[in-house]
């Protein structure tokens, strides 16, 4: 016995058949939602005056702009953690400690030159 499974979309204002899905971005957040051919077009109407004085952004900047709204602070990059580490390989050793020019630094210098840094 053959099946056929069918996917029906329904509309999410008032629950008839969907005839399509349009996504929408408001307030940096993005949205899907299933509408008929009507309330499709009903949508479009009563968008059409906003997206005509509106400017049209380009999505890596829409993305960017979003991620940067919902992320915590950013880590920090390895160029910048060589920097620091490179200052305070500097700064121990006027200081007179012994540091390698390559490799882990000791937890307790880093601990001093952050220290000496922050204050």
């Amino acid at each position: 016995m053959a099946q056929k499974l069918v996917k029906l979309f329904v509309d999410d204002l008032d629950g008839s058949e969907a005839n399509e899905t349009i996504r929408f971005g408001f307030e940096g957040v993005t949205y899907d939602i299933d509408l008929s051919a009507s309330n499709a077009q009903e949508m479009r109407d009563t968008m059409r005056p906003f997206v005509e004085h509106a400017r049209r952004v380009a999505r890596s900047a829409a993305a960017r702009t979003a991620a940067s709204r919902t992320a915590g602070p950013r880590s920090v990059s390895a160029s910048q953690r060589r920097t620091d580490l490179a200052a305070a390989r500097e700064w121990l050793r006027a200081q007179g400690e012994t540091v390698s020019d390559k490799g882990r630094i000791a937890a307790a210098q880093l601990e001093k030159y952050r220290t000496a840094v922050t204050d």
